[in-house]
Formats: structure tokens, sequence, C-alpha cells
């Protein structure tokens, strides 16, 4: 498997500042957010998070076709896979060798932020100072 690029949308440029429009109003959070993701649902996931190229949910890659996927969910609803199967399959789980006869792997884009390296010093102990 070759290493691709991160996934980045042309459009977006961090720099410029963007007007936000509220769509609606809710009593609660909780109609706000079955509205929301009504609207996810729809619509699809925008790519505005400066984070993604470090995100957590690698994007998921068929073995056989190279089809990619951003997440493991949008995979599964296309294929028509059970998502629990698919995440076990992923994560290399013992008996879950293909979903379907198909196997699938993470497309790792970025392995993530730098760590930090830096040591930090024991703390000395100073007669009369709690710890």
């Amino acid at each position: 498997m070759k290493l691709q690029k991160p996934m980045v949308n042309p459009e977006f440029d961090e720099n410029k500042p963007y007007e936000l429009t509220v769509l609606s109003f809710h009593k609660n959070r909780v109609e706000a957010y079955n509205e929301f993701s009504k609207v996810l649902r729809d619509k699809g996931f925008p790519y505005l998070n400066k984070t993604i190229k470090f995100n957590r949910y690698n994007p998921v890659q068929c073995d056989q076709t190279g089809q990619i996927w951003i997440t493991a969910t949008e995979c599964a609803k296309e294929r028509m896979l059970d998502v629990g199967q698919l995440g076990r399959h992923l994560r290399r789980e013992v008996g879950f060798l293909s979903v379907k006869g198909n196997t699938y792997s993470f497309v790792i884009d970025n392995p993530g932020p730098p760590k930090k390296t830096e040591k930090k010093e024991p703390k000395k102990y100073e007669p009369g100072r709690l710890m």
C-alpha cells in the first residue's frame, strides 16, 4: 500500500474570514443535535476542520478495488456492511479475516502531530513545602 497526501479541501482557506449562517433555532440540545444529524446525513460531512489531517478516523481502502472512503462508516453504508464487523476487521481481530469476501485496511496519510520528546526533571524536595 502506498502513502497518499492528506485530504485537503482546496476551496477552504484558513486565513480567510467566513460568514456563518444560523439555519434554525431549537428549544433544547437534543432537538438541535437531531436536526444537525439530518443535515450531515443529507449533505455530507464538511471538511472545514484544520485538524482533519490528524484525524484519528483514518480513511478506509478496499484492498481488491482500491476504492477509498473518508471513514469506515461511509464504507459500511455504501457497501451495505455491518459497521461492527468492518471495525473488527480493520483492527485485525481474530475471526474477521474478510468482510463479505473483501478485505479493507486503513490508509495512513499522516501519523499525526509530532510527539513531545522533552524530558521533565523531577521535582526536588524542599523542606516545609507540600507536594
